[in-house]
């Protein structure tokens, strides 16, 4: 792994055969992609913000959402990393040991199916806190409690994938998308809107991100501009009352937001793209 911001490397002694050991640990932000690398050891990858990709000869390409973790065996070649111009922040360890791959298995992971999705990021990162800790102690006890805990995030993973794979068959978001696509240029309370589909606002935020690749209110901006540019192209409207149309608070902030956006006012927008 490069490009690290925390490690913790534990050398193997030879002569030795762990139950399950933990050899490395990090945390670090990365902006490219790992392409068609090949480990020694087996590894976990928990990706606590940001998108990308994860694709292995087992399982293909595969969209990876934060909260999120994979799983990578020995001599399995993979690809993984955010999506072009973004980044993603990690957490992740290599492990041996002569019943790591039971321990995957006790969790019902496998090589075919080796992305989970997270239910609730900051137990998984309470995990990987102590595991860091007892990375940076060398002793018999803390190498054992490596071991169990590695075994411990596996097992909860599994089971904050389960929870998840539930509660997206329980609350769909595809009802929920298509009402803020109605609702775009009207004023609306998340909190409310996410109550209304039977999830939490951080629950729906979570859905709208794996469905549409962005949070509710950046869905809900993309709307509201792509109305405007249309209305603009199309039509004489006065730049006061697309605005209006469009669910802007006023003239001067829509402007600025489309500038933004876009990249040129709505004004010069108009110009280059007139179709009456």
């Amino acid at each position: 792994m490069a490009n690290l911001s925390v490690a913790a490397y534990r050398p193997h002694i030879p002569g030795t055969s762990p139950l399950l050991g933990v050899l490395e640990y990090g945390a670090h932000r990365i902006s490219t992609q790992i392409e068609d690398r090949k480990l020694e050891l087996f590894a976990v990858v928990m990706v606590e913000r940001g998108r990308g990709r994860l694709h292995t000869a087992s399982s293909g390409s595969q969209v990876v959402v934060a909260p999120a973790i994979f799983w990578l065996w020995p001599g399995m070649v993979h690809s993984y990393g955010p999506d072009d111009g973004t980044d993603w922040d990690e957490q992740w360890a290599l492990f041996e040991g002569r019943i790591a791959n039971d321990v995957l298995a006790s969790a019902l992971i496998e090589p075919r199916q080796p992305l989970l999705q997270l239910h609730e990021l900051g137990e998984m990162q309470r995990l990987f806190a102590l595991l860091r800790v007892e990375m940076g102690d060398d002793t018999p006890l803390a190498r054992a409690s490596a071991g169990a805990r590695m075994q411990r995030i596996a097992l909860t993973a599994a089971h904050q994938s389960l929870i998840e794979r539930r509660e997206r068959a329980e609350h769909p978001i595809a009802p929920a998308i298509e009402a803020l696509r109605e609702r775009a240029f009207e004023t609306v309370d998340l909190s409310r809107f996410a109550e209304e589909f039977g999830m939490s606002p951080a629950t729906l935020r979570r859905k709208f991100i794996a469905a549409t690749g962005v949070p509710p209110k950046a869905f809900q901006l993309r709307l509201r501009l792509d109305r405007a540019k249309e209305m603009l192209a199309i039509t004489d409207a006065g730049i006061e009352a697309i605005a209006h149309q469009t669910g802007f608070e006023d003239a001067f902030y829509f402007s600025r937001v489309f500038a933004q956006r876009e990249g040129m006012s709505p004004s010069s927008f108009r110009n280059t793209n007139r179709r009456l």
